[in-house]
């Protein structure tokens, strides 16, 4: 998995509970296009949110480059 995010780390004091786990881009062309997702350009357009700029920051971004990873993920879920 190919982590996209900065490492500048933000100090945000949460007011609330938030959702920081991440965002997984998964399937056939999020690793083809790898080298343009790290350009930076699919950042600036993923975390500027206006008021929620900030709180954007925070949340990580990766690539799943594992081609197996939806096969992998039913054969979890039909075990569970």
């Amino acid at each position: 998995m190919q982590d996209l995010t900065p490492k500048a780390p933000q100090d945000l004091t949460p007011k609330a509970p938030q959702c920081l786990g991440g965002v997984y881009l998964a399937g056939g062309i999020a690793p083809r296009i790898l080298p343009i997702l790290q350009q930076g350009a699919f950042l600036e357009g993923f975390r500027d949110k206006g008021r929620f700029s900030a709180w954007m920051e925070r949340v990580p971004v990766y690539v799943v480059l594992d081609e197996d990873v939806g096969l992998k993920g039913a054969a979890l879920a039909a075990t569970v």
